[in-house]
């Protein structure tokens, strides 16, 4: 709910070459049942200015968060602001979208694994200059269900926000 608020104030003063995002603390994005992938932002000023997709991120068995690449792994401190995927965009971004996803498919349409992965996109449109993200943050546990163990923690959190009154029985 924390995140809706901010994205809400957010959009209704993006200008039309900006767009938004929520990042979330890298230690409040974990899957205590196995490691994760996320897209680790770094900031200037308030602003993204690059994301790197880490794969394979997980708590170690003392504790310690790393991300393993080429067989080595790497500590982090859990403080890195990550990307879950919560953008906020303005018209004119749709716009441009529209039109880089035509090349897409002409270029990878065919293939039956492409993907077209929104950190990438953004990446190169901030190097390109066309956008200029605000990175607004969330101190809020985010919770999702990568295997099939979460999902028991997740329908509690659920049910916790519920009996809370933050979020209603029926999601409409």
């Amino acid at each position: 709910a924390e995140a809706y608020r901010v994205m809400v104030a957010a959009l209704e003063e993006l200008k039309s070459d900006e767009s938004c995002m929520v990042g979330y603390l890298l230690k409040n994005t974990l899957s205590p049942n196995g490691s994760v992938s996320r897209g680790v932002c770094e900031t200037r000023d308030g602003y993204l200015t690059g994301i790197t997709e880490r794969l394979s991120i997980r708590a170690n068995d003392t504790g310690v968060i790393q991300y393993v690449e080429n067989d080595i792994a790497t500590d982090m401190s859990g403080k890195e602001i990550c990307s879950m995927n919560f953008w906020g965009f303005t018209p004119s971004f749709f716009e441009s979208l529209e039109k880089k996803f035509i090349a897409f498919l002409r270029a990878k349409g065919q293939e039956l694994k492409s993907e077209w992965y929104i950190p990438d996109i953004i990446t190169s449109m901030l190097e390109n200059g066309e956008t200029q993200v605000k990175v607004l943050s969330s101190n809020s546990q985010w919770f999702g269900i990568t295997y099939p163990e979460d999902r028991p923690a997740v329908v509690a959190a659920l049910q916790s926000m519920h009996d809370n009154g933050c979020y209603p029985s029926q999601l409409r």
